[in-house]
């Protein structure tokens, strides 16, 4: 690579993380037409004209017992980062969430003197707290999705920036008008991990059962996160009467949807940011479970819940997100005359909370300073 072309490595292991970079990249290809990007990613980073080295959104993970499957695949993707970072030496590496992997490779390049610039750092202020002083002394910058999150770096000589949460700009709310319809559409957000699908379709399923055979005029439609996870789990939605579309057309669905069944995560947000009630579930193994409940120092798993301070969606973790419960909920919500306002005001305060302008041109004219022209 000749060193007058500015070049950036970027290091993606979730669905959401692959769409917030791919807009980032975006940004920063109109500042250096010549841009070379390579990344580990998923198909937004490759759209964004990324030279995609490896498919990392697909084989996100969580958990202990989670994680032993798909260890081998991340072994083999550390393996290809690693060797590429080495032999182009880029301008920057940006990190993004994944922990996990991305901790260890942040280390990997400030060991080579390899600018490292963080974004999505981990959420230290629920679990995970001896993150932070590695973090701020490995990254050079940390760019921060909330607004209360800089402290936690910066008191351990961190260089911090906070860029507001790319959700905000994403999920605009006057785009979700709540028109009459002749029916009700529950949508369903599975989650972007294979072992997440399994455990929300049948539970989910078993739920729905009853509320689709009281309700006739009601529609569910299974929003997934890849077309991976389409592929394996569509015959099984569809045998509970689900319909599917991929992740691209959330925002047409959410357009006409009553209410959404969501697996914790990034997505919680932006349903909420579009003004649609929802219902947050989270399970995992026994013994993830178990260590959860000793490190985790929040009230809530739920992001909008987190950032509210206080249960504006419901929550059913572990053994309470079961179908019973799920139809009982589901029912409840859907009979309430004032849920989609209540939705739409909190999406208004939740937006105040996380805007600091435009977050994706923040981000780039901060990953810009490391570049070359």
């Amino acid at each position: 690579m000749e060193s007058s072309v500015p070049t950036i490595f970027v290091s993606v292991g979730e669905s959401s993380g692959d769409r917030y970079s791919a807009e980032i990249i975006r940004m920063l290809r109109l500042r250096f037409p010549r841009l070379h990007v390579a990344a580990i990613g998923g198909v937004h980073c490759e759209k964004a004209g990324s030279l995609l080295l490896a498919d990392s959104s697909s084989i996100a993970t969580m958990g202990f017992l989670e994680v032993l499957p798909a260890i081998k695949k991340w072994i083999s993707i550390w393996d290809i980062a690693r060797r590429w970072v080495l032999h182009h030496r880029p301008d920057v590496v940006l990190c993004v969430d994944n922990p996990g992997f991305n901790m260890r490779f942040a280390r990997f390049c400030n060991k080579q003197n390899i600018p490292v610039v963080y974004l999505a750092p981990p959420q230290v202020w629920a679990w995970g707290r001896k993150r932070a002083p590695r973090l701020a002394k490995i990254a050079d910058l940390i760019l921060t999705f909330f607004p209360w999150e800089g402290k936690y770096f910066t008191s351990f000589g961190g260089n911090v920036q906070w860029v507001g949460h790319p959700a905000t700009q994403l999920v605009p709310l006057s785009r979700y008008p709540h028109t009459a319809s002749h029916h009700s559409t529950v949508v369903l957000f599975p989650g972007s991990r294979e072992r997440e699908v399994k455990t929300f379709l049948p539970v989910v399923g078993k739920g729905m059962k009853n509320v689709m055979a009281s309700r006739k005029d009601l529609r569910v439609v299974v929003v997934w996160a890849s077309s991976t996870l389409r592929e394996s789990f569509e015959d099984e939605a569809r045998q509970w009467g689900f319909s599917s579309v991929e992740h691209e057309a959330i925002y047409d669905v959410l357009h006409h949807g009553s209410l959404c069944i969501t697996c914790s995560g990034s997505v919680t947000l932006e349903v909420a940011l579009a003004g649609i009630p929802q219902i947050i579930v989270y399970r995992v193994s026994p013994l993830t479970f178990w260590f959860v409940c000793r490190v985790y120092h929040g009230s809530y798993i739920g992001l909008p819940n987190i950032v509210a301070g206080r249960c504006v969606s419901p929550e059913l973790v572990q053994h309470d997100f079961n179908p019973e419960k799920v139809e009982h909920y589901v029912k409840t919500l859907l009979a309430n005359p004032l849920l989609k306002e209540e939705a739409k005001n909190t999406a208004s305060s939740l937006r105040r909370k996380l805007s600091n302008g435009n977050a994706f041109e923040i981000a780039s004219r901060a990953i810009a300073r490391y570049l070359v022209s």
